[in-house]
């Protein structure tokens, strides 16, 4: 079973109080097209080469595309595409009690948890692990931070390949029992990290076509004003002129570039992780 706890706050997704349309924060967007980028970049410019006449076709914008959201992803440490996770982390007495912050998921944006699993080793058992795992309604999930909130519901146990339900004092190993008890490995969560394709928030959705554009731009633009220089001595003084990008097109590459950086910052702050803060003894 999958619960999709999403953010607190109507982050992502989002929904305004009545229910209606969707809070000035976002608005969905699908995935930018190579089309999109291709358009960005050669607007207002000629579309061919001008030393071979040979046409610039829209295909061309792919490969920036799909490297973008790569380095993207490499950059901020985050999914942009929707990506299943299983992140294991230690446990010791009082893990959810004492972690104040709860257990912070590496990759980000995370949408929903889909399964906590706590594991004890038995070797004297066919199958060396009980496996408890805990109903989706008892996680909490707010800014990448995971927390357990028992509530209504059973803890499924899995020993020696039999299925149990209704687990007593189970709850006891994920608060502290027995004491002082300490298991490397043990928790395990599945989760779901990134936008589905086609609610993407548009802001992340102009951060990737500005991205593709601006790498585009550097290769495709010195090819459309070749350099070429002049050069003339009279009476013994000599002057030269070169043909370069035009000034306007350095500038607006260079307001892609911190078109980039900010929308990147602004994702990050809206999205990324939230650190968790252990206290101090647990």
């Amino acid at each position: 079973m999958t619960v999709n706890f999403g953010y607190d706050f109507g982050v992502y997704p989002v929904f305004s109080s009545d229910g209606g349309i969707e809070g000035s924060f976002k608005r969905y967007s699908p995935f930018p097209q190579p089309k999109d980028v291709y358009d960005l970049v050669m607007r207002g410019l000629p579309k061919h080469y001008p030393l071979t006449q040979e046409e610039i076709p829209v295909s061309v914008a792919e490969d920036y595309l799909n490297s973008a959201i790569t380095q993207i992803e490499m950059e901020l440490g985050c999914n942009i595409s929707e990506v299943v996770h299983t992140q294991v982390e230690d446990s010791i007495e009082g893990w959810m009690t004492h972690n104040a912050g709860g257990i912070s998921l590496h990759r980000w944006p995370a949408t929903a948890v889909t399964m906590l699993t706590i594991k004890f080793p038995h070797a004297t058992t066919v199958n060396p692990v009980l496996a408890l795992t805990y109903p989706p309604a008892w996680i909490s999930l707010k800014r990448n931070k995971m927390n357990l909130s028992p509530g209504y519901g059973q803890i499924t146990s899995t020993y020696d390949n039999t299925m149990y339900n209704g687990v007593g004092g189970s709850l006891l190993f994920a608060y502290g029992r027995p004491s002082g008890s300490y298991q490397p490995n043990q928790i395990s969560v599945t989760y779901k990290a990134g936008f589905e394709h086609d609610k993407l928030p548009s802001g992340v959705a102009d951060l990737i076509k500005t991205w593709a554009a601006y790498y585009m731009a550097l290769d495709i633009w010195p090819l459309l004003f070749a350099a070429g220089s002049v050069s003339d001595q009279i009476d013994g003084v000599s002057q030269s002129a070169t043909n370069i990008i035009p000034q306007y097109l350095q500038t607006r590459m260079q307001s892609m570039d911190k078109k980039r950086m900010d929308l990147a910052a602004s994702f990050k702050k809206s999205f990324g992780r939230t650190f968790a803060f252990t206290k101090f003894g647990s």
